[in-house]
């Protein structure tokens, strides 16, 4: 059996595909294009077949359709800032050939200002009564959105309001990265980047993952950047 991965250019894609394929048996990946690593670690397959003995074949790229039984509904992303909803949703969306929705540029089109000059200017309260109308409003029109991708914003289980909406839909998707690598995520972003919560980042994290976990229907665990970095002494 073989499985078609689209790597989509992103390195990551490319190289943590390349390490399950090594440690399986059973199928064969094919990846759509092995020049996706070139941007950070271009002899990646090279010092991979040196350091495991593996081989790698060129093929021939099977077509890769879409299910046809997709039903119409609506799809709702949620997970902390850093979780990847956006690449996820990125990839989800070009497969399924449907439109992604992001909360937070709804919100900066609607305002006209970026969240954290909001922010700073209204507080976070603010933000997320605002932030809960967006959201009511894509569930009161939810005929406009059916079919759709929506990639929410971090906190946006914290109110009450905004929970119990997403609680009343189908489809919540919770993308669970744990805490070690979010802070990994924050601590690579520019310091006017990161949010500023006010109170710890583990805090946050705390008071969410349980609330993430409450909304969702689906849970979707990222693997730990220890494990696999494991695979790939190179990458540490």
């Amino acid at each position: 059996k073989r499985i078609l991965i689209e790597c989509h250019d992103d390195h990551r894609i490319g190289m943590s595909f390349g390490i399950l394929a090594g440690a399986i048996s059973n199928f064969q990946i094919v990846l759509d294009s092995k020049k996706c690593v070139n941007k950070t670690y271009p002899e990646f397959w090279v010092d991979f077949k040196d350091l495991y003995q593996l081989e790698y074949e060129p093929c021939d790229i099977m077509e890769r359709n879409p299910p046809s039984n997709l039903t119409d509904d609506a799809v709702f992303l949620v997970g902390m800032r850093g979780s990847g909803k956006t690449t996820l949703s990125s990839c989800a969306g070009e497969y399924f050939d449907r439109e992604i929705v992001r909360l937070d540029d709804v919100f900066q089109d609607t305002f006209g200002e970026s969240i954290s000059e909001y922010v700073q200017v209204h507080g976070w309260q603010k933000f997320r009564d605002a932030e809960t109308e967006i959201l009511m409003d894509i569930c009161q029109n939810y005929s406009t959105y059916a079919g759709k991708i929506i990639d929410c914003g971090g906190g946006v289980v914290e109110p009450e309001g905004a929970f119990n909406l997403l609680f009343q839909h189908k489809n919540i998707v919770y993308i669970d990265k744990c805490l070690p690598d979010l802070l990994h995520q924050l601590d690579e972003l520019p310091s006017d980047q990161r949010p500023n919560y006010g109170r710890p980042f583990e805090d946050v994290y705390n008071i969410r993952k349980d609330l993430f976990d409450a909304a969702s229907d689906y849970h979707f665990k990222v693997a730990p950047l220890d494990v696999i970095k494991k695979f790939v002494p190179r990458l540490t």
